[in-house]
C-alpha cells in the first residue's frame, strides 16, 4: 500500500525522548577524569613500567588528558553558541 502524495507509510513510532546529553559535556568530563585516573595509576606504576622499557604508556594517558581538556572546551563552546 502506499500513503497518500507518494510518501511512505513508517511502522514504527519513535518516543519524544530527549537524549541524556545534548552537548557532550558531561560525556568529555567523566572520559577526562578516567584519563586523570590512569594517567596517576600509570605514574605511580612508573619505575615498574621502565623496568619493562614501556614509560611510553604514562605520555598515553598525559595525550589523553590533555586530547579531553580540548574535548571539554570545545563541547562546553558549542554548549554556550546552541544558547
Amino acid at each position: 500500500m502506499s500513503a497518500p502524495d507518494g510518501q511512505r507509510e513508517h511502522h514504527f513510532v519513535q518516543a519524544p525522548i530527549r537524549p541524556l546529553d545534548e552537548d557532550g559535556v558531561q560525556v568529555a568530563r567523566i572520559g577526562t577524569a578516567l584519563w586523570v585516573l590512569a594517567t596517576v595509576v600509570l605514574a605511580l606504576r612508573l619505575d615498574q613500567l621502565r623496568e619493562r622499557g614501556q614509560d611510553w604508556w604514562l605520555w598515553v594517558g598525559v595525550s589523553g588528558v590533555a586530547l579531553g581538556l580540548v574535548g571539554i572546551w570545545w563541547c562546553s563552546r558549542r554548549r554556550a553558541r546552541r544558547s
